[in-house]
């Protein structure tokens, strides 16, 4: 689990999530990566919010009220997870059920 904030330059350029989950100004992101024995999926947090400047920033820190929303996030981030994770689990099924038929 990542501690602190991912810096802008940290993430790989073009990649993006394959699901975003929103409820206000909060927001989780899910990405995906492919593991040895299929895909790993991990979720990040963000708040947004505009500077003085009126540019829309992102913040990774969390006031007392953005925690039940948050929480909320976290458990619809795990419910979409374990559905595409069964989606990928029979997918692998019917491709070895092809395969030994072939």
């Amino acid at each position: 689990m990542t501690t602190g904030p991912a810096a802008a330059d940290d993430k790989p350029k073009g990649n993006s999530p394959v699901h975003e989950i929103a409820d206000g100004p909060l927001r989780a992101a899910i990405w995906q990566q492919e593991g040895e024995y299929g895909p790993l999926y991990s979720v990040t947090f963000c708040r947004g919010y505009k500077d003085k400047g009126g540019d829309c920033k992102d913040s990774y820190s969390f006031g007392p009220d953005d925690l039940l929303p948050l929480g909320e996030l976290a458990r619809d981030a795990r419910a979409w997870i374990k559905q595409r994770r069964r989606a990928d689990r029979e997918a692998r099924r019917e491709d070895e059920a092809e395969m030994a038929t072939a």
